[in-house]
């Protein structure tokens, strides 16, 4: 498949008006499912927005100003401001609404607690190693039909678990070369946040919602940085160059610095670079691009960032004379 653009009409993010996008329409019936998502989501979490919105406002500051060391973009220079509110959204972005139409919100209660019928086959398979032993309790008589009744449960349990772990709504969730947890608005600069979202891919991969909200937040701020931030001579991404730019490139430049702010951040959030690599390896090709741009060989930050200048003013949108470019820049830098 030919790379596309970025901010392509097709790209929900690329909505001038991302306020509009989740009025309530009384005639869909999907939004009736989502409140159904939600309301599961709840039952197992029952402050995930709460929790979402708190780790934003713990964390905005620094990665801010993380983001500012590492790309060496400000987005205030002199009397030149540019503001990217964030915002905790309850919305559906359209790539999850298309996937999840025919998806049952019970089936997600069932992934949510993945960890806890894992749990189960474990404790299970213990009472069967050691079912001999079992005599030794007061008051606990067994025979062979107690020991078969263990053996078939631990087997559907264990069933079960492996079903829910191969599930093809987790195929189709890697397909997706489309932000779907947050989303960069850059037509309007403002930035949101999905708590469904985060909290059903913190279902599915065991994630903590506080980690994941923080890649999150990280990557969609580099966005921002990417585009509006000010270099040394006060430019910045013109708009339409960086809407028309394929998504490989500007995707490239977000997880790049995404990754170097979590290993910034992983000796103060436990577990963050796990995190995002688990993420990370759940997401389409389009979001590990960026690893053939490394070489330890070269002076990577220094690298990246001069292809990234040399991108917002020669307007260099195909990937492949990126690449060509990228080479060049390699060996001058």
């Amino acid at each position: 498949m030919e790379p596309t653009n970025f901010g392509s009409n097709d790209k929900y993010y690329s909505d001038p008006h991302p306020d509009k996008l989740y009025q309530e329409d009384p005639g869909d019936l999907f939004q009736q499912k989502e409140e159904v998502f939600r309301k599961t989501l709840l039952q197992e979490q029952k402050l995930l927005p709460e929790i979402v919105f708190r780790t934003y406002k713990q964390w905005n500051q620094a990665i801010r100003e993380a983001l500012r060391n590492e790309t060496g973009l400000r987005l205030s220079v002199g009397d030149k401001r540019q503001s990217v509110p964030v915002l905790v959204s309850d919305g559906f972005p359209k790539p999850i609404r298309n996937l999840l139409i025919d998806f049952d919100p019970n089936l997600l209660r069932l992934i949510s607690n993945r960890g806890l019928l894992e749990q189960t086959v474990r404790g299970l398979a213990f009472i069967e190693q050691n079912f001999r032993h079992l005599g030794v309790i007061p008051r606990v008589e067994t025979d062979w039909e107690d020991y078969l009744n263990v053996q078939i449960v631990e087997g559907f349990v264990d069933d079960l678990s492996l079903r829910l772990k191969h599930l093809d709504i987790l195929k189709e969730l890697k397909k997706i070369d489309t932000d779907i947890l947050g989303a960069y608005f850059f037509r309007k600069p403002t930035i949101h946040l999905y708590w469904v979202v985060i909290g059903t891919y913190s279902a599915l991969w065991d994630l903590k919602v506080e980690n994941l909200t923080v890649v999150v937040l990280i990557h969609e701020l580099a966005h921002a940085y990417t585009h509006l931030g000010f270099d040394i001579d006060d430019d910045s991404w013109h708009t339409e160059w960086f809407a028309s730019t394929e998504i490989p490139i500007v995707e490239g430049f977000a997880q790049y610095y995404t990754e170097r702010i979590v290993d910034r951040l992983d000796y103060r959030i436990p577990d963050l670079k796990r995190t995002f690599n688990t993420l990370l390896g759940r997401q389409s090709p389009v979001y590990s691009a960026y690893k053939d741009w490394i070489r330890d060989d070269y002076d990577v930050g220094e690298m990246i960032r001069a292809i990234m200048i040399h991108c917002r003013r020669h307007a260099v949108k195909n990937y492949t004379k990126f690449k060509r470019d990228l080479e060049e820049i390699k060996y001058g830098v």
